[in-house]
């Protein structure tokens, strides 16, 4: 039977932490690796529901300063992960947690067909249009 398609948080703020715990649980996060995350996403390994998208959190590094840059080098990655070749069904978006949106976005987010964007307290969402 299949789930719903899922919305791919992908949070770049380094300090992130404890507000991790505040994501939908049924919903898989990408959250670049410190120290606050870290020990945030290890809580989660630990203590959220394991579901489709096993517990759902996935640290990944970057070496870029830019969160803008650290969004746009994990993208292929991602869509990796939870596209049509690994998920079913795959993801119907993204929301991005810690940059403002920017036309390199938008031009990034574009051959991924995420072209219905939403700007969000945090950021903003990104999703295929319905």
């Amino acid at each position: 039977m299949p789930t719903k398609p899922a919305i791919v948080f992908i949070v770049v703020e380094r300090n992130y932490g404890p507000r991790l715990a505040d994501l939908p649980p049924d919903e898989p996060v990408w959250i670049i690796d410190s120290p606050t995350n870290r020990s945030a996403a290890e809580n989660a390994w630990a203590n959220r529901p394991r579901g489709v998208h096993g517990n759902g959190v996935t640290l990944f590094t970057s070496t870029s300063a830019s969160a803008e840059d650290c969004v746009i080098h994990q993208l292929d990655v991602i869509d990796l992960h939870h596209g049509i070749y690994s998920a079913d069904p795959p993801y119907a978006g993204f929301q991005i947690v810690g940059t403002e949106l920017t036309a390199r976005l938008i031009a990034e987010l574009a051959p991924y067909d995420l072209t219905e964007i939403t700007p969000t307290e945090s950021g903003f969402r990104a999703t295929r249009p319905t």
